[in-house]
């Protein structure tokens, strides 16, 4: 695809909150316009108390129901949704998508987040054996302290087969790492509703968009080879991705139906790209990075990136080149 550069972009976030994703956005791009739009009037106004304080000017936050948003917002070059799909009634769900659809311009890229099967099927039971343990509790505040108070009582228990324990305590151990209001949004809310990707795909293209890809690029490879055996249905290859990881949560990238992408990704392509990467120098000259995988610093490409050594670790930058 060729989409609008971020310099120069107008960009919607439906759920925006009090404008904590796109303010740092605005005052980093100030070529760019930005649009914020929740159904939260407090947080509205105290995004855009920030907002004046810092003075900017190409960023507004409006209040105001999503399935409202019509052609007066204008056209957007990137629209963003991160925590909304999962979390709304089913008619909200359609209005997300037939609003991106709407609003994006042609060559335009929607980002929206979602919690996926199969990986969230354990949370799931987490999350209604809490709700059935605080059915009755209406404070906030009451809810997420009995939600909390349960799933120890439930580790403490000890009452799992042992194959189940590993899997259970890493599960609990990650709901009561989370704050309390990601906990009260996402596992205590009244909706909660995840999908299989391939679930999710064919919603989107009931609204005219396709998948593009996955904002978390690296979730898009198979390193292994394990998928070798499939066809190339580029839906079916990520849900079977999803399969062999177990993913929980999606960040799905959407373009509109018909847009020509390549995904024949060559050299060329890469030049086009900026890159980090975490990696030490071993004492036979090789680079080891994430998982072991090591290369020679005399390839050229490498000796062509910039380096900058920190102890034992370098981090390693650049624009890759097949010049």
């Amino acid at each position: 695809m060729e989409p609008a550069p971020v310099t120069n972009c107008r960009l919607l976030e439906i759920g925006s909150g009090d404008g904590s994703n796109l303010i740092p956005m605005a005052y980093a791009l100030p070529g760019s316009r930005f649009l914020g739009i929740d159904l939260a009037p407090g947080a509205v106004e105290s995004g855009r108390a920030a907002i004046e304080t810092l003075g900017l000017t190409n960023i507004r936050l409006e209040a105001g129901d999503l399935r409202e948003i019509g052609e007066e917002a204008g056209e957007f070059d990137y629209i963003v949704a991160h925590g909304v799909y999962s979390w709304v009634p089913a008619e909200v769900r359609d209005a997300l998508l037939r609003v991106s659809r709407e609003r994006l311009a042609r060559n335009g890229i929607a980002f929206v987040s979602y919690n996926a099967y199969p990986g969230r099927h354990i949370r799931q039971m987490l999350r209604e054996m809490m709700l059935y343990h605080i059915r009755g509790v209406e404070d906030p505040g009451e809810r997420i302290g009995e939600g909390r108070r349960f799933l120890e009582r439930v580790r403490q228990g000890r009452m799992l087969a042992r194959e189940w324990r590993e899997l259970m305590d890493s599960e609990i151990e990650h709901v009561l790492n989370c704050r309390d209001g990601g906990l009260y949004h996402d596992d205590l809310a009244a909706i909660n509703h995840p999908v299989y990707f391939r679930e999710f795909a064919e919603h989107a293209a009931r609204h005219g968009l396709a998948y593009l890809g996955d904002a978390s690029v690296h979730e898009m490879f198979d390193p292994r080879g394990a998928l070798g055996w499939l066809a190339g249905d580029v839906l079916e290859r990520e849900q079977y991705l999803d399969f062999l990881r177990l993913r929980r949560f999606r960040q799905t990238l959407l373009c509109h139906e018909g847009v020509v992408l390549d995904r024949n990704v060559t050299p060329e392509h890469l030049e086009r790209f900026r890159f980090s990467a975490p990696a030490r120098v071993l004492e036979d000259g090789l680079i080891e990075g994430l998982h072991g995988v090591r290369i020679t610093a005399v390839h050229q490409a490498v000796n062509r990136v910039n380096w900058s050594p920190t102890r034992e670790t370098a981090k390693i930058y650049g624009r890759f080149s097949t010049a």
